[in-house]
């Protein structure tokens, strides 16, 4: 039963690391984390007056990442 699950499991991992492909070099993973959050409405990317009405409108804080995209 033991080799069983270890078998399963196995199985399940390797078929997860073939479906995604080469692994992102660091360039591309921040340009798909960019474009993520462009696309997300939960976040407001690259318009700080947009977000300084937002914050004062709904009286929150802002949290401001600044990043290098290549």
């Amino acid at each position: 039963m033991k080799a069983f699950a270890i078998a399963t499991v196995s199985v399940l991992l390797l078929s997860g690391l073939s479906a995604t492909g080469a692994p992102k070099s660091r360039d591309q993973q921040v340009i798909a984390d960019r474009d993520d959050l462009e696309k997300n409405q939960d976040w407001i990317y690259n318009d700080l007056k947009l977000a300084e009405l937002e914050a004062g409108e709904k009286g929150k804080p802002m949290m401001i990442v600044f990043r290098c995209i290549p």
